[in-house]
C-alpha cells in the first residue's frame, strides 16, 4: 500500500514545476509520515485517510507550485479519428458489401488516444493500456474469420497479465528488490485458467485438469527462506496428487482419491500455514469460499459440470466486494464478475460467442453511471 501510495504521489508531482531535490524532499516527508503512523498501529486505510491521498497531497501545493498543463502534440489526429473512422466504416460498407464487421473500425478511436497518451508517459503502461483492444480486436477477428470464439475468449487474459507485470516493474522504480515468485504466483494464475480451459475443451479432461491449478500454492511454496520446509509442503502436495489420480482411476473413485489432499492440509496446519478461524471477522468470505469448493467438486464429480461450474468461484471476491467493498459504488467493482459470467454463460450454453463478449461493456458504462 505505502508503495503505491508513493509511486502515485511521485507521479502527480512530475506535473509540477519543481526541481528533482524538491520532489524527493516531499516523497521521502511522506514516507517518513507514513513509517511513523505504521509504528503507532495505525491501518494503512486510516494512514491514508490521515495524510490525504496522492491527489488531495498535490491540490495542497498548488499555491506553491505551478502546475504543468500537458498539451498532447497528436491533439489533432485523436480529433480527426471519429470522422476517419466513420468515412472508413461508411467505404468499406457501401464499396465492400463490409458493414459487418467494419464496424470494428471505431476501436481505432480510443486505440489511437491511447497510443498519442503514450508518448506522454513511461512505455511500461503502454500494452497494458493498449491490451483491451488488441484483445478484442484478435477476438473478433479469429472469431468471425475461423469462428472458433470458445475458447478464443481466453486472450482477454493478456490485460490483467499487463497489468501484473506492469505493477511490479512500477515497484521496481521505487527501488524495491524484485519479487520473482510473486510475481509467477500472481501470473500462474492465468497460467492455470487457461490450460484448464484447453484441457477441458480439446480433451475433455475438466477433471483430473483442474490439478493444474496447484501451480499457484507450490509456486507461493517456492518463496518460502526455510528449505525444508518447502521441500514437506512441496512433497505433501504431490502425494496427493498421486493418490488422487491413482485411486481415482484404478478404483473409479475421485471421491476417495480427494481424501489424499489432507495430507497437504495437516501440513499447512503443522506449519501454521493454514489456520482456521472462527471468528465475525471476513465470515461471509469464509462462508462462500467453502460452499464454492463444496458445489464445484460435488457437481463436478456427480454429473460432470466441470466445463462451467468453475463460475461459482467468482462468488469468491464477489462475496468479498459485498462484504468489505466500496458501499457506494459497488456495482462497478462487482461489473467485471457479472460480465464475465453472462459472456460464459451466453457463449458456453447457447453458443452466442459472437455477440456475449459485449457483456464487458457494462464494465465501462456502470463506471461511467457511477460518476457524480
Amino acid at each position: 500500500m505505502k508503495k503505491e501510495y508513493l509511486q502515485d504521489l511521485r507521479k502527480i508531482l512530475n506535473n509540477f514545476e519543481m526541481s528533482k531535490a524538491e520532489r524527493e524532499d516531499i516523497i521521502n516527508d511522506y514516507s517518513s509520515m507514513y513509517d511513523d503512523a505504521l509504528e503507532k498501529g495505525m491501518k494503512e486505510e486510516e494512514i491514508i485517510e490521515m495524510l490525504g491521498t496522492p491527489e488531495k497531497a498535490a491540490d495542497a501545493l498548488k499555491d506553491e507550485y505551478k502546475h504543468i498543463t500537458h498539451r498532447h502534440k497528436g491533439g489533432r489526429i485523436i480529433a480527426l479519428m471519429p470522422f476517419l473512422s466513420v468515412i472508413a466504416f461508411f467505404i468499406l460498407g457501401f464499396y465492400f458489401d463490409k458493414w459487418h464487421p467494419g464496424w470494428i473500425v471505431f476501436l481505432s478511436i480510443p486505440m489511437t488516444a491511447i497510443i498519442v497518451e503514450a508518448f506522454n508517459k513511461p512505455y511500461k503502461q503502454f500494452l497494458t493500456a493498449l491490451s483491451p483492444f488488441i484483445a478484442t480486436v484478435l477476438y473478433l477477428g479469429i472469431g468471425f474469420i475461423f469462428h472458433i470464439w470458445h475458447p478464443t475468449w481466453l486472450i482477454f487474459l493478456i490485460i490483467p497479465v499487463f497489468g501484473i507485470i506492469n505493477s511490479y516493474r512500477s515497484y521496481d522504480e521505487l527501488g524495491d528488490h524484485k519479487d520473482v515468485f510473486g510475481q509467477l504466483t500472481a501470473l500462474s494464475v492465468f497460467v492455470a485458467i487457461v490450460t484448464y480451459v484447453l484441457l477441458g475443451t480439446y480433451l475433455n479432461l475438466w477433471n483430473p485438469g483442474w490439478l493444474v491449478f496447484l501451480i499457484i500454492p507450490i509456486l507461493g511454496i517456492l518463496s518460502e527462506k526455510n528449505s525444508l520446509k518447502k521441500i514437506v509442503m512441496i512433497s505433501s502436495i504431490l502425494i496427493a496428487v498421486a493418490f488422487y489420480l491413482f485411486v481415482g482411476y484404478r478404483l473409479n473413485n475421485f471421491w476417495y482419491g480427494a481424501l489424499g489432499f489432507l495430507l497437504p492440509i495437516g501440513v499447512g496446519i503443522l506449519t501454521n500455514d493454514i489456520k482456521f478461524s472462527f471468528g465475525k471477522s471476513h465470515l461471509a468470505v469464509k462462508i462462500t469460499v467453502l460452499l464454492a469448493v463444496i458445489i464445484y467438486f460435488t457437481t463436478g464429480i456427480l454429473w460432470g459440470t466441470w466445463g462451467y461450474m468453475w463460475m461459482v468461484f467468482l462468488a469468491i471476491p464477489m462475496s468479498a466486494i459485498l462484504s468489505h467493498g466500496p458501499k457506494k459504488h459497488f456495482i462497478v467493482a462487482l461489473s467485471p464478475f457479472i460480465a464475465t459470467i453472462v459472456f460464459f454463460s451466453l457463449g458456453y450454453f447457447f453458443q452466442l460467442w459472437e455477440i456475449s463478449w459485449m457483456a464487458f461493456l457494462m464494465i465501462p458504462i456502470f463506471g461511467i453511471l457511477s460518476k457524480n
